[in-house]
């Protein structure tokens, strides 16, 4: 297949932490499903399609981006009674998990900040197209 030779712009420190965040997110889950066994599936299955985030987002995919956009922001919404709820606020369950899973979204929030900069976006949007 014919490509063309021209070298391709170098991935933006924006992503490179973005992608670092992300991970530190899976590590962060990791330690939640040690400390709160209850629903391991639940937690498997987000870890694989955090680690397909990753993947897509390092191999310069736009659709994974905005997906991305759409799926955190409904998980968002969805999760904030949940947080509210284990920061004890109400007589939560856990403090400690309410403030990693609020770290989480921290992490995963400023992953999205970052995949959406200027420059970022620059780079996902001229992927070189194979014909």
């Amino acid at each position: 297949m014919p490509h063309s030779s021209a070298p391709q712009p170098q991935r933006p420190r924006e992503v490179t932490w973005a992608l670092w965040l992300l991970i530190a997110q899976g590590a962060l889950g990791v330690f939640n499903l040690a400390l709160w066994p209850y629903s391991r599936a639940t937690a498997v299955v987000s870890l694989v399609l955090l680690g397909g985030l990753i993947f897509g987002l390092a191999r310069r995919r736009n659709w994974v981006r905005m997906a991305y956009l759409v799926v955190f922001i409904l998980l968002a919404v969805l999760s904030l009674p949940e947080l509210w709820l284990e920061w004890g606020l109400w007589g939560g369950t856990s403090l400690l998990l309410g403030l990693t899973q609020g770290l989480g979204l921290v992490l995963q929030l400023a992953a999205l900040v970052l995949v959406f900069r200027p420059k970022s976006g620059d780079w996902f949007r001229h992927r070189e197209r194979r014909t």
